[in-house]
C-alpha cells in the first residue's frame, strides 16, 4: 500500500441530505461494475462535489486542504440487493479510491486483499465478471446453472488473493485507500432487499501548487496518535 488507508466516521454533517439526494437520482447500469450510476456529480451538483471533494482531502492534509488542487471523478453507485460480487479488483488509472457509505441497515462494507501468488492476473476473469454484470444490471434472469459458473469464476479470481482488512458500511463512514490496492464488496445482503447505495470517488491526481503530491505526506503534517 501506498496511499494510507483511513477511515471516518460522522463523516458528512448532511447525510440524510445526502442520501435522500442519492435515492432520487437518475441511474445508468454499468457494464463492468454491479449495479447503476449517476452521471459525474461535478455535472449533477458541482457545490455537492467540491464540498466533499474538500472534506476528503482534509482527512490527508489536515492543515492546507484548501490550498490544493485536484483532479477527481465522483458518481453515486446503487448495487441491488443479495448480488452476486465480491470479484476483487484493484481501480486502474486512479491514485485513490474514497468511498461514503449512504445505508443505515446494510452489512456491505470493502475489503482488502493482498496476492497470494505473484504477478495475480485479474484480467483472466474479467469477461466472465462483464458478462455477469450485463445480465444481472440489465435485470436478465440468472438461471441456476448460470449462477453456479460465475460463482465459480469469481472464487477462482479471488483464490489468487487473501483478505487483510474488512471495514463495515456504516452509515456516514467514509473510508479511503490506495486505489492499487486491491479490493471488494464481498457482501450485499439485505434482509430487507434495500439497494446498496454509496457516494464513490476516484482520484487521479492532486497538486500542491506545482508540485504533484506522492503517497509520501510530504506537506500533511499529520498528527498520528
Amino acid at each position: 500500500m501506498n496511499w494510507p488507508l483511513i477511515v471516518a466516521d460522522d463523516f458528512y454533517k448532511d447525510i440524510d441530505l445526502l442520501q435522500d439526494f442519492a435515492v432520487k437520482q437518475h441511474y445508468e447500469f454499468g457494464l463492468n461494475f454491479p449495479g447503476f450510476r449517476t452521471n459525474l456529480i461535478n455535472e449533477i451538483n458541482t457545490n455537492l462535489f467540491q464540498g466533499i471533494a474538500l472534506k476528503t482531502l482534509a482527512l490527508l492534509y489536515p492543515n492546507n486542504y484548501t490550498e490544493l488542487t485536484y483532479r477527481a471523478t465522483s458518481y453515486i453507485q446503487r448495487i441491488p440487493a443479495n448480488l452476486i460480487d465480491g470479484w476483487v479488483h484493484s481501480d486502474q488509472g486512479s491514485q485513490i479510491t474514497s468511498i461514503i457509505y449512504l445505508n443505515k441497515n446494510i452489512n456491505a462494507g470493502t475489503s482488502l486483499f493482498k496476492p497470494v501468488i505473484p504477478f495475480p492476473s485479474i484480467s483472466d476473469y474479467s469477461y466472465d465478471k462483464r458478462c455477469y454484470y450485463q445480465k444481472v444490471n440489465n435485470l436478465e434472469k440468472v438461471t441456476k446453472k448460470e449462477e453456479v459458473f460465475f460463482t465459480d469464476k469469481r472464487n477462482q479470481n479471488n483464490a489468487q488473493f487473501r483478505k487483510t482488512c474488512f471495514v463495515n458500511s456504516e452509515y456516514n463512514r467514509c473510508i479511503l485507500f490506495d486505489a492499487n490496492e486491491y479490493h471488494a464488496a464481498e457482501n450485499f445482503y439485505s434482509d430487507t432487499k434495500e439497494d446498496r447505495y454509496t457516494y464513490i470517488t476516484f482520484w487521479q491526481e492532486i497538486w500542491d501548487k506545482n508540485k504533484q503530491l506522492t503517497p509520501t505526506l510530504p506537506t500533511s503534517k499529520r498528527i498520528m496518535p
